[in-house]
């Protein structure tokens, strides 16, 4: 009985892990279309207030700070701030893979091979394609 009574003490945290994990990503998701409105509007200041407001909530989940960090990776290359946006790119890197989420890192290698491509280094944007496609691959020989 004990066991049983374990187990679903057990079932029920991991339920509720999941929910607060949805309710978190709902949430950065919201918070990141509040913001594209915002841009919208030509509102960048309270854009990037509400962008660190984001991040700080959500210091505790790499996936979720990656999302954070690709918004603000956006709004830099908006608005011409090309060493904050490398700066902010190195930062998703570092985040996707710490996230260990394999869409979060081939999300990031797509946004990292577009951002090389725009800027015009074609060289870093063909590595990252690689290394997607090296990664879809492996294991399907």
């Amino acid at each position: 009985m004990k066991i049983k009574s374990f187990l679903s003490i057990l079932l029920l945290s991991v339920c509720s892990l999941s929910i607060n994990a949805q309710d978190a990503r709902s949430k950065v998701d919201s918070g990141i279309a509040q913001i594209e409105r915002l841009i919208d509007g030509r509102n960048w200041g309270a854009a990037f207030t509400k962008l660190r407001e984001l991040e700080a909530s959500v210091m505790d989940n790499p996936s979720l700070q990656y999302l954070t960090s690709k918004q603000r990776c956006k709004m830099y290359t908006r608005i011409n701030w090309n060493r904050e946006a490398n700066e902010t790119m190195q930062k998703m890197e570092q985040q996707a893979l710490r996230s260990g989420d394999e869409k979060i890192i081939e999300d990031m290698l797509h946004e990292k091979a577009s951002f090389y491509a725009a800027k015009g280094d074609l060289r870093v944007a063909r590595d990252c394609y690689d290394q997607m496609f090296r990664r879809r691959s492996y294991g399907k020989d």
